[in-house]
């Protein structure tokens, strides 16, 4: 071998060995860029205020889509998206909120639709505002929930409410609600009367614990409508649930709230099952929350 020959390999060598560390640097830059978009682009997104709409026992996000139609025919919003919650709990965000999107709209969907531990519910709806959180910027939302998932979001308001890192209720809407019992379960017609406070004579385990949302005084000063159906068969019911339970919410914010008021549902369509499905109950939510 001709001595000649031996400082071209070393150069060789060397530019080799300075190719593979470029090489590196620049493949650890790509994916430093592109964690550092990827965490730009799901954190830094503004939206306006986000209305989550929440089923009730045994219901899923079809009894949610009547009013989502609704709204997207009004040109509220353009496409509502889907939290979806496994039963331990964990969110997944199912389509994206537009950019400069005003009224978005959140469809929860809880997989686990059977629970009955409002704690527990309570909990997995925290967990989709942190999920939301983690992709959008907000700093208030509204509340829509039909049938059990009122009582899911009292105690979620009871527990999380003073929390300094989720967002604050601005308006909250209230169909069916079964604060104080249910029929064939822990109520029946004409077994609970309200005085002119609006204070039930008799109150379930779960009315007790919500009276803390009273004695506290923690309820942000917010916008509150609740609504419940009278099927006029003369049991003063949606045939699930008693007017004077719906009712009894009055008693556990009165002097906590902005405002409150109260809108009956009568005949078929004040069904319970049929009042997420009542044309008269979605302008109500749209006439409130957006105009």
């Amino acid at each position: 071998m001709d001595k000649q020959d031996q400082p071209s390999k070393k150069t060789t060598l060397i530019l080799m060995i300075a190719a593979i560390v470029l090489g590196v640097l620049g493949i650890a830059k790509y994916m430093i860029d592109a964690n550092h978009q990827s965490n730009h682009d799901t954190t830094n997104q503004s939206i306006g205020t986000p209305t989550l709409l929440m089923h009730g026992y045994g219901g899923s996000v079809k009894s949610e889509q009547y009013f989502a139609h609704r709204f997207e025919k009004e040109g509220i919003t353009k496409k509502p998206i889907i939290a979806d919650v496994t039963s331990n709990g964990h969110v997944t965000l199912k389509g994206k909120i537009p950019k400069n999107e005003k009224h978005p709209v959140v469809l929860i969907n809880l997989r686990d639709n059977e629970n009955g531990d409002y704690k527990q519910n309570a909990l997995w709806i925290k967990n989709v505002l942190n999920a939301l959180q983690q992709k959008y910027q907000f700093d208030q939302f509204n509340m829509v929930t039909h049938s059990m998932s009122n009582l899911s979001f009292s105690y979620y308001m009871l527990q999380y409410s003073n929390n300094p890192d989720l967002p604050t209720l601005h308006k909250e809407v209230n169909i069916a609600g079964t604060f104080n019992g249910i029929i064939g379960i822990n109520d029946e017609p004409g077994k609970v009367e309200l005085n002119e406070d609006g204070k039930p004579n008799r109150m379930t385990d779960e009315y007790v614990d919500l009276l803390n949302l009273r004695k506290n005084k923690t309820y942000p000063k917010v916008e509150v409508l609740n609504i419940y159906g009278n099927v006029e068969d003369g049991t003063n019911s949606d045939e699930r649930v008693t007017n004077a339970s719906s009712k009894s919410l009055r008693y556990l914010l009165e002097g906590n709230t902005k405002s409150y008021k109260e809108v009956m549902i009568k005949g078929k369509g004040g069904q319970h099952s049929q009042l997420h499905e009542n044309p008269k109950v979605a302008q109500q939510l749209i006439d409130f929350l957006w105009k």
